[in-house]
């Protein structure tokens, strides 16, 4: 298959369309992340996409939307998204959210917004004349999560990000409080998605470390030198070079 002649995509970032927005997050973000530590207050999503004076600690956002005659109103029907959000003083992107249709899966479609959004990140880069260092993503743990807490079986999940070619950084991952009072999750690996084929080995500590202090703060923590879950993953890095794994 070829995505591309078969679906359309647009960049959020781009198109101000607050019907599909409204689309993407009740037919497709909703249903496939139940967890409530995971979840975003699409309000935020809103602010960081459209509003022109954006706060300088919050990341750059793309909402890549793919489907069929998204521009009209009437037809439109939603086949996959992907979230990625560029970090400027890291120079790494991360990807948040991705989710393909139960009906387009194993179609190409998750690999073609991956790349999609690689490309986007490496854009944000370019623009900031700075070259992009790493894509970092996150995925439930199917060791602290499991099947009736989540969509779809979590090992499941697990498979078709390594597929994408995930491999996963060892390090006792706390995602930072994403909405206030839902709390941390710390269920969930921290995996990088290779830009080169060293990465596909190894991705710099200094890297993560700074990736994290600047994620983190983009998420409202204040002290991040007297974190403890910050400290504890901070810690876990002890090699200028972390080797990586496979998800399994």
């Amino acid at each position: 298959m070829n995505p591309k002649s078969e679906i359309e995509l647009i960049d959020l970032r781009h198109v101000r369309d607050e019907g599909l927005l409204n689309l993407v997050y009740y037919d497709l973000y909703l249903p496939n992340f139940p967890i409530l530590e995971e979840q975003e207050d699409p309000s935020e999503w809103r602010s960081l996409l459209w509003e022109p004076l954006r706060n300088q600690v919050n990341p750059i956002l793309h909402i890549l939307v793919v489907g069929h005659f998204l521009r009209n109103k009437e037809l439109k029907t939603v086949v996959g998204v992907l979230f990625v959000e560029f970090y400027k003083e890291s120079k790494c992107g991360l990807l948040t959210y991705l989710v393909v249709h139960p009906n387009h899966r194993h179609q190409g479609v998750g690999r073609y917004l991956l790349k999609e959004g690689i490309q986007r990140l490496k854009a944000d880069a370019q623009e900031n004349r700075i070259k992009l260092q790493a894509v970092f993503g996150e995925v439930n743990n199917p060791a602290k999560i499991s099947t009736v807490q989540d969509s779809m079986n979590p090992q499941e999940r697990l498979k078709i990000i390594s597929k994408l070619g995930a491999r996963l950084i060892s390090i006792r991952y706390v995602q930072p409080e994403l909405r206030p009072g839902r709390g941390r999750s710390s269920c969930m690996f921290l995996v990088v998605f290779p830009l080169n084929k060293k990465q596909e080995e190894h991705v710099s500590g200094s890297t993560v470390i700074t990736f994290l202090r600047e994620f983190y703060r983009a998420q409202g923590v204040a002290d991040l030198d007297h974190d403890k879950d910050l400290v504890n993953v901070i810690a876990d890095i002890k090699s200028k070079h972390i080797k990586l794994k496979e998800l399994k």
